[in-house]
């Protein structure tokens, strides 16, 4: 098998930098060690680097002088120097020397994957190879230093979109209105946090937002860990057509009932703006892939996973702790890397149970600071009739206060803003008479 390699490329490029140093600078961002593929060539590039990171000249002789011991002489610097026709081709080398780094790198998966096969499932064997073969093909972008000039034409760029738009094209709006007003909509690139003790409403929140941002022709994908596709859908249309959940399930709603759960499933399906997986213990590297996948098949605004805790660690060895903090940095690397809002869903601490006043607070977050650190925007839900002794009768049935406190905003506004939960229909509805506080 070839070894995929060109002896030539990667003489001709040391070659270069001992004739002319003023390439160095740009071959030290695009061009590492262990793309050489010959050792000799990259004990060389790895003291170029160093001379050039001590602000030494390199020339054959101060090369030399590092490379006392290693077997290389200064005869043979002397020839790479010499031997080079033209620095002027110094991209051309690098191209090559980079593609070959690839092309090897690609067997080496490949051949990793077939061992994989023995065993591992296939499915985690392509999801993973999928995936590292992305990152290879993929070139990062690199973060450019930009001059004021440049900074004042992107900002007024910025500040132009949102006075023509009202803000509408710098935040996705819900359609809620105290709720937009107070985050100034849902910004591409944010990782935002749904925080709440169990049975607070997360997942109805979750749900009833992504159906408010699909309204608006945002395109969203939630990966709900808990319930099946079926359960998920009987709670959508519950909400829509205001039905009992109870009802649907035990199979004692109406025929007009029926009527209106139709048509408001056709009207779900002809706007198609949203996806599911109902994938359990999903990992963040499958959720990556599947984000990637499907932001290039279609467009993709926003993602929710329902809920952090549930989705699987990369090493089960590792404490909790360290478990959460990775999976919370690496949601929010794929916010920014492919453009979306990533809204989390996490479980609060129970020592929220042990103080008098339950509503949460920021270092209830579960088991990571990292997850108030990394994210943008933090809500915490509470609902005080949880907690009341004294419920409402069955009979005297009302929506009850949901309070959706924005504990940290980056871009906005903190405070508590209050809405109406239909617990039968799991509908979630702004509080008309109220604002943020």
């Amino acid at each position: 098998m070839s070894e995929f390699n060109s002896i030539q490329a990667e003489q001709e490029i040391l070659g270069s930098i001992m004739t002319d140093n003023e390439i160095i600078p740009e071959l030290a961002e695009k061009l590492k060690p262990e793309d050489f593929f010959f050792d000799k060539h990259q004990l060389i590039y790895t003291k170029i680097l160093g001379l050039y990171k001590n602000s030494q000249q390199v020339t054959a002789i101060t090369l030399y002088e590092t490379l006392q011991g290693s077997g290389i002489e200064l005869s043979d610097l002397l020839e790479l120097r010499d031997t080079t026709p033209s620095v002027s081709a110094y991209k051309t080398y690098l191209n090559i020397i980079k593609d070959y780094k690839k092309k090897r790198d690609i067997r080496d998966i490949c051949e990793a994957a077939l061992n994989d096969l023995n065993t591992v499932s296939s499915t985690k064997v392509s999801s993973v190879l999928t995936e590292r073969l992305f990152e290879i093909t993929t070139e990062k972008a690199t973060q450019s230093i930009v001059n004021s000039n440049t900074l004042m034409e992107k900002t007024l760029n910025f500040i132009d979109l949102a006075y023509r738009t009202k803000g509408e094209g710098v935040g996705l709006r819900t359609g809620w209105e105290q709720f937009d007003m107070a985050t100034n909509g849902l910004a591409k690139g944010n990782f935002v946090i749904i925080g709440a003790r169990p049975s607070m409403g997360k997942t109805a929140f979750a749900l009833e937002l992504i159906q408010m941002l699909a309204r608006k022709n945002h395109s969203c994908l939630i990966f709900e860990q808990e319930m099946t596709e079926e359960e998920l859908g009987v709670r959508v249309l519950s909400a829509n057509t205001r039905t009992s959940v109870q009802k649907v399930y035990k199979g004692m709603i109406e025929e007009v009932e029926m009527d209106h759960i139709l048509s408001e499933s056709e009207k779900i399906s002809l706007l198609n703006k949203i996806y599911v997986d109902c994938t359990p213990s999903i990992s963040l590297l499958e959720v990556r892939n599947r984000v990637r996948r499907l932001k290039q098949q279609s467009s993709l605004d926003v993602v929710v996973v329902d809920h952090i805790s549930l989705m699987a660690p990369s090493d089960h060895k590792k404490d909790t702790n360290t478990q959460i903090t990775e999976i919370s940095k690496g949601l929010k690397a794929i916010a920014k890397e492919y453009d979306v809002v990533v809204v989390a869903l996490s479980q609060l601490n129970r020592g929220v149970e042990s103080r008098n006043e339950k509503r949460p607070r920021l270092s209830d977050l579960r088991e990571s600071g990292s997850l108030e650190q990394d994210a943008d925007l933090v809500m915490l839900l509470y609902r005080d009739n949880y907690y009341n002794d004294d419920p409402l009768p069955i009979h005297d049935y009302r929506p009850e206060l949901l309070e959706v406190n924005i504990a940290k905003a980056r871009n906005g506004k903190k405070g508590v803003i209050l809405f109406d939960y239909d617990m039968r229909t799991q509908l979630i509805e702004e509080h008309k008479q109220e604002g943020v506080k």
